[in-house]
């Protein structure tokens, strides 16, 4: 991710405090369908509103969230 952002892997480190890696179960995990923030879906749902109610849209209306992911990569990891 450091070479990504154009930083040194000691100086990328720093940014990753806080941040929660997840591993192949929770990663299949969080693509379960779901309400709450641990939820791919339901935590997109969750901005999705937040979106919606501050007018973020230039058109004024939400995507098609069924359509946003995918989990077959992730589910097809053994």
């Amino acid at each position: 991710m450091s070479a990504r952002v154009g930083l040194t892997p000691e100086l990328y480190a720093p940014l990753l405090e806080g941040t929660k890696l997840l591993d192949i179960a929770g990663q299949k995990k969080a693509f379960l369908p779901g309400a709450g923030l641990d939820s791919v879906h339901g935590s997109t749902v969750i901005s999705d509103n937040f979106n919606t109610k501050n007018k973020i849209y230039a058109a004024g209306a939400p995507g098609d969230l069924a359509g946003y992911f995918d989990a077959g990569l992730v589910g097809a990891v053994k």
